[in-house]
């Protein structure tokens, strides 16, 4: 997914509506030049506000000095609304399934506004985001 979105093309959006533990829950991706914008929500509004960024890491095994192969680190900010160590989680989490294969290394902006969580409803939001990624151009 070097460039998902071309200078001629503009954002691609995908986005779709589905029930998670009974409950109506819209998802929304977009693809810009620079970011990702995801909207999680079953209030039909934004929410929660969290940029997460991937940060570059390069560790060495200290028996012998080579690289390891390192799961990304993900840097998340709340920048509206609560700020609460769940959100955090989730925005990882998103990330790293949204941003799966972008060379780019676009930051995500994330706005959440879910009724209830747990990692089981993290789990199907995942599902879902990877299931838009893959019916979409975007890859």
């Amino acid at each position: 997914m070097a460039d998902a979105v071309g200078e001629n093309q503009g954002p691609q959006t995908r986005q779709l509506a589905v029930a998670i533990d009974g409950t109506h829950t819209d998802i929304l991706c977009t693809w810009f030049s620079d970011r990702i914008m995801v909207v999680v929500t079953q209030y039909r509004k934004f929410g929660t506000l969290i940029n997460v960024k991937k940060e570059s890491t390069v560790s060495r095994d200290l028996s012998s000095n080579q690289p390891l192969n390192n799961e990304p680190v993900f840097n998340t900010k709340v920048l509206m609304g609560k700020d609460e160590p769940v959100w955090h989680v989730y925005g990882r989490q998103i990330a790293s399934i949204i941003g799966e294969k972008d060379e780019s290394n676009r930051q995500v902006l994330l706005a959440i506004a879910l009724k209830k969580h747990s990692p089981e409803i993290l789990h199907c939001i995942m599902d879902q985001i990877q299931e838009l990624k893959t019916s979409s151009l975007v890859k």
